[in-house]
Formats: C-alpha cells, structure tokens, sequence
C-alpha cells in the first residue's frame, strides 16, 4: 500500500472518530481539544486534512447520513413486501441504531437541528443541517406521494404531512433514546405511531 493510499484510509478513521465526538456531545459542546484526542492528530494536521472545526463538522455530518442516515430508508423502498412492513422495518432500523450501545445514542442530525438556532451557530454548518433536513423531506414527501398513487396508502393521507410526522417521530425516538430510553421503550413507540399509516 503506497504512502498516499494509508493517509488516505487514515483520514477516513480520522473522520469517523469526529463524527462520534459531534454526535456524542453536539457542536458547541466539541472541543478542539476533544477532536484532535479522539482523531489521534494534532491541530495543524486536522486543519490540513479538513479545515476548521466548522469544515470538520459538515464532513462528520455527511458521513453520519452516509453511514447511518441513508441506509435506514432502504427498507422503503424494498420492492414486493406491503408498505407497512416497509414503513415498520424503516423505524425499526431507525430504533437499533438510535440505542446501539456502541454508538452514542440518539441522532446526530436531531442532535445537530435541536441546537443550529443557538446564538453563534456557524452558518455554514447551519446550511448544511438545514439543507439535510429538507433533502429528508422531500424523499419521504416523494416516498408517500408515490405510495398514495400506487394505491398502498389512502388518499386521504396527505405526502407532506405523514413526511413531517414521520421526521417528528424519528427526532423524537432519538432524544427519547439519548436520555436512556431502552429499545423496547421505542419499540412501543413504533407500535402506537403505525396506527397514524392504516
């Protein structure tokens, strides 16, 4: 393996390792300090590789929805099974990675929106949230509107609003799951939120 390709697979490492940090303890609550420990470089080596914390930041939040945030909505779109084995099997996945106990808990997106309103919040990490929360929204609004065309769903439902229910519900699972919620607590969630889909 060339000396190129090992900096490259150790940034990688690198970069998860600030993930966990930001998603553990929020942006504002993440040291410079607490990055370069974690990432096991100095400074000068983390503004290199990835800028300033607010750059380290925004490539912690696209691997998160890479990593933990795009594979959730597989079961969505799994073709043949009934829509709500799709949907339960989407908050199910949700639910084992939000009280994983080898991950921080909770969501790092959640985590992220619930404090982007804080005075002195970087505005290019509070465009990157915002950009992310309304990619989420318009694939679940597109994922219903094409359900309700199919027939799988009532009419009456509307896109948009079971899209805004369904980020209100995952949001909520994760805070529920960061202050110690077990994962038959959302489980139970889970079970009572399916009624809003029949």
């Amino acid at each position: 393996m060339s000396a190129g390709r090992q900096r490259a697979f150790d940034k990688e490492e690198a970069l998860d390792a600030a993930m966990t940090v930001f998603w553990q303890n929020g942006y504002a609550g993440t040291s410079m300090a607490a990055l370069t420990g974690a990432m096991g470089i100095n400074k000068p080596s983390l503004y290199a590789a990835f800028g300033n914390k607010e750059d380290l930041f925004i490539a912690a939040l696209r691997r998160y929805i890479d990593n933990h945030g795009k594979p959730h909505t597989d079961p969505l779109f799994e073709a043949g099974r009934p829509i709500m084995e799709r949907l339960r099997n989407f908050l199910k996945r949700t639910a084992e990675t939000q009280c994983n106990p080898n991950l921080p808990g909770g969501c790092l997106m959640a985590l992220s929106t619930s404090e982007s309103n804080a005075d002195g919040f970087p505005p290019n990490a509070l465009k990157a949230i915002c950009d992310t929360n309304a990619q989420i929204l318009d694939t679940l609004t597109n994922f219903f509107t094409d359900e309700i065309k199919a027939g799988t769903l009532k009419d009456s439902h509307e896109p948009k609003a079971l899209a805004l229910f369904v980020i209100a519900l995952t949001q909520g699972m994760a805070v529920s799951a960061k202050n110690g919620a077990s994962p038959e607590d959302l489980q139970a969630i889970i079970d009572q939120a399916m009624a809003a889909f029949s």
